[in-house]
């Protein structure tokens, strides 16, 4: 993400709250109960406050390309597609939900490995849910994700 030129340091803000930082949290398995194997190469930190909603901080555990330095925008879009399963409504034994799409706003580049996501999932009536987190970094707010799901419940 390029720079635009404009010094704006002095009216910086963001009305979107803190999140406790990564070492304040516990240490979690983020392929606890999933499949594949991208989730095993991610070191994640977690704090729920129910199902559904909670914090958690995730880190790349491998460059995306051997020998090439990972940005750090590149490391937020790295690890923010595994969200909707970090914080999860439903366990995946109960359901299948799988995002459609993601849509990463930020408004500063974050400045560091460490990405947090204070995250809500909500779902409807008819099979749509929707994943929405504020995006952190050490100094505080960054941004913000969005992810639709379609959620199907599996058969007992």
């Amino acid at each position: 993400m390029a720079r635009a030129g404009y010094d704006t340091g002095a009216v910086q803000w963001s009305a979107l709250p803190s999140i406790p930082g990564p070492h304040e949290l516990e240490a979690f398995d983020p392929a606890a109960g999933w499949a594949g194997t991208f989730a095993r190469t991610i070191e994640a930190r977690r704090r729920l406050v129910e199902p559904g909603r909670g914090q958690v901080w995730l880190r790349l555990g491998m460059p995306l390309l051997d020998d090439e330095p990972v940005s750090t925008t590149a490391q937020v879009l790295g690890v923010a597609d595994i969200v909707n399963g970090m914080t999860p409504r439903l366990t995946p034994e109960v359901a299948n939900y799988p995002n459609l799409d993601l849509t990463v706003h930020l408004f500063r580049l974050p400045r560091d490995a460490w990405i947090g996501f204070d995250t809500e999932v909500s779902i409807g009536a008819d099979g749509i849910g929707l994943t929405r987190a504020a995006l952190h970094d050490a100094d505080g707010p960054i941004g913000a994700s969005a992810q639709t799901l379609t959620v199907r419940l599996r058969d007992e």
